[in-house]
């Protein structure tokens, strides 16, 4: 009797937990109809979930009560879809599709490419990756409409000058505001003893997922006093929930000195000769106004012998100072994510070699990004870094530069001794005299720069009511920079004082808060108007601290180069320097079914680079948008047009890309 007591509760229990249940079956494709496989399929709210099978589907128990199903997948975007009945069928659309309807338009987060009013570009992920430049700002050269960027040299790793939509500014910089994942960065040269440096040069491009160039004044009036030059947004990758991905990623090239027309070629001995000689022979005197010949026959011969006239010196010095450069660079990364957590961890390795002697780039750098998300609160982390090391030639003067140099060389002049030593003698034409031998400079003179560079940010949001979000963001850029020079005491710049060499550091520390509270909803049942709003508060603020030394006449050798080792200290000091901005802004956005779209910004500004008494600005916008393509009538073009939209819009926007100082005497 006791045994079938127990048989039957356990049937009892049996039948109220399947009660409390429900099957739920379905079934997940992607935009071509085909079966997603590993997709993951969580009940919305709890931890009950599977994952589909080869065909994409899927079979759960669901609690009762249960809504809403949550699916995810690798190179999807996720979709919540409502519990309707006991079989459920899913269209997921994948996130590459998707980067085309989604723009990054920096405060408020992405919107959706038919409800934007202003003009903006974005350039994905593999137009980035694997790309043989040292920084990102290099590869948008000619993938987007109105931005330029003109290169003024060869160096690796050197600042690049970015144009967009013409000059913007006599008086003050002409390159655009850089945001990385929501913080605003010091960007540009920051360097101050090498030749040229460029602070985006230490962001790994494929660890970024998108690019997006705001250019009207519409898109940059949220960025107030530092939108007139426009606004690029750097997004880094994010992880994506799914099986853990690893990557790895490995090119190597090879680059070389580009060629000159035949017209412009560096003549060779023989020829410089000839000309030499032509060149004295015409040269005349005019005595009691008639000409007579310089020089006589025998002081022709003799000044041609000075000059190298049968010695069999015939130097090619561009192919001395050029060679085959060499580019490599390694990337892995790994990215995944289960549930309400996702990550996306990397490392990379670049080396850039010059096709000119002492000039290369080396860079290392680690990204690691993760973000949680639960029903109401999100939190996501970015962190960023790298070690840049720059060697770069002198730009002091055209003698001290390779590339400056060949052109005041002489073909007669030997680069090498008589014992085979690289030559260095002053006496006599053939020698160098005037000029420097860039071989020599190249070995023994220095120009190093080392950079170590942190980016972070954290970003909170959370969803108190329905369609109304409260975010706070803080981010740090901190850029440490160690620069040495080193000029020889023999030969060169440094000869006459007996060597010289000058160290700087450079300690550059940015931070920046933004706290924002977002609307995006309906304004009626219908959902016919769609509201989008946002007001935010920001704080900014860089410190800079530099220390600068320099010391002359260093001992007869070339193998004590640091500045402790001379005898004459000829500058040490600490100097420093600052910059605020405080700002309120808000922006807001209504569209009609999609078809029709209004909207404006409005941002005050204050900063410490402007004077008291002109210290705040007002800056504001104004756009509307018609998606012709949206309308019933244009149906039968859509064979031919994807999109079809006729938008206008006005902004005002200011430049702040001034000195800290220059509105004060100092």
């Amino acid at each position: 009797m006791r045994k079938l007591f127990l048989t039957l509760s356990a049937i009892f229990f049996l039948l109220i937990s399947a009660m409390s249940q429900s099957r739920v079956t379905g079934k997940v494709t992607d935009d071509k109809g085909q079966g997603v496989a590993r997709a993951s399929v969580v009940v919305k709210g709890t931890r009950v979930g599977t994952t589909t099978n080869s065909d994409g589907e899927f079979t759960l128990n669901a609690p009762a009560g249960a809504k809403t199903l949550v699916i995810s997948s690798v190179d999807m975007v996720p979709q919540e879809v409502a519990i309707t009945g006991r079989n459920v069928t899913v269209a997921m659309v994948s996130r590459a599709s998707n980067l085309d309807e989604v723009v990054i338009v920096g405060y408020g987060g992405p919107q959706k490419k038919t409800n934007i009013t202003s003009s903006s570009t974005t350039v994905g992920a593999k137009e980035l990756e694997n790309r043989p430049f040292t920084s990102v700002d290099e590869m948008l050269a000619g993938k987007v409409p109105g931005l330029i960027a003109p290169s003024f040299s060869g160096q690796p790793g050197a600042a690049q000058s970015i144009r967009i939509r013409g000059i913007s500014s006599i008086a003050a910089g002409n390159n655009p505001l850089y945001v990385v994942d929501g913080v605003i960065i010091n960007s540009g040269d920051l360097s101050r003893l090498t030749t040229t440096a460029n602070s985006l040069a230490g962001i790994n491009a494929n660890d970024i997922e998108n690019v997006t160039v705001l250019k009207d004044a519409q898109a940059t009036a949220l960025y107030g006093s530092r939108g007139a030059a426009g606004v690029i947004l750097i997004t880094t990758k994010s992880g994506r929930a799914g099986k853990t991905k690893l990557r790895l990623d490995v090119e190597m090239g090879s680059t070389k000195y580009a060629n000159v027309p035949d017209d412009a070629r560096l003549i060779n001995a023989d020829e410089w000769l000839m000309l030499y000689e032509e060149g004295l022979r015409n040269s005349t005197l005019y005595v009691s106004g008639f000409a007579t010949p310089a020089l006589l026959e025998a002081d022709i011969q003799a000044k041609l012998l000075s000059y190298g006239k049968g010695s069999g010196v015939n130097t090619d010095w561009k192919s001395l100072i050029t060679r085959q450069g060499q580019q490599q660079q390694y990337n892995l990364s790994a990215s995944g994510g289960e549930g309400k957590t996702t990550f996306f961890l990397s490392g990379g390795y670049f080396k850039q070699d010059a096709s000119v002697i002492a000039s290369d780039f080396n860079r290392y750098s680690f990204t690691a990004n993760v973000k949680h998300t639960s029903n109401k609160l999100s939190l996501g982390v970015n962190l960023g870094g790298s070690n840049e090391i720059q060697h770069t030639p002198s730009n002091g003067g055209a003698f001290a530069n390779p590339s400056g140099s060949v052109v005041f060389l002489l073909p007669t002049q030997n680069p090498f001794a008589a014992d085979g030593s690289l030559n260095i003698s002053r006496t006599g034409n053939t020698n160098f005299p005037s000029v420097y031998n860039p071989l020599y400079i190249a070995k023994y003179d220095q120009r190093n720069l080392n950079v170590a560079q942190v980016r972070a940010s954290t970003n909170i949001e959370y969803s108190f009511i329905r369609n109304l979000k409260l975010a706070e963001r803080a981010g740090i850029d901190v850029n440490y920079l160690n620069e040495y020079t080193y000029q020889n005491p023999f030969h060169g710049d440094g000869r006459t004082v007996g060597g010289r060499g000058s160290a700087s550091d450079s300690r550059i520390f940015n931070w920046i808060s933004t706290t924002s509270l977002a609307y995006s909803g309906y304004a009626e049942k219908a959902k016919n108007f769609k509201v989008d709003a946002l007001v935010a508060f920001e704080t900014q603020k860089s410190k800079s601290l530099f220390v600068d030394a320099a010391a002359t006449t260093y001992p007869p050798t070339t193998d004590l180069p640091l500045s402790t080792n001379a005898a004459t200290i000829t500058n040490g000091k600490e100097s420093a320097s600052d910059y605020d901005f405080l700002s309120v802004l808000s922006t807001a956005s209504v569209n009609y079914k999609s078809k029709y779209v209004l909207s404006g910004s409005f941002r005050r500004d204050g900063s410490s680079r402007f004077s008291e008494t002109n210290r705040y600005g007002n800056f504001w916008s104004v756009g509307m948008a018609w998606n012709v393509d949206q309308e019933a009538f244009f149906a039968p073009a859509t064979k031919i047009f994807n999109s079809f939209k006729i938008r206008g819009s006005y902004g005002t926007t200011g430049n702040a890309n001034i000195s800290n100082y220059g509105w004060r005497q100092t």
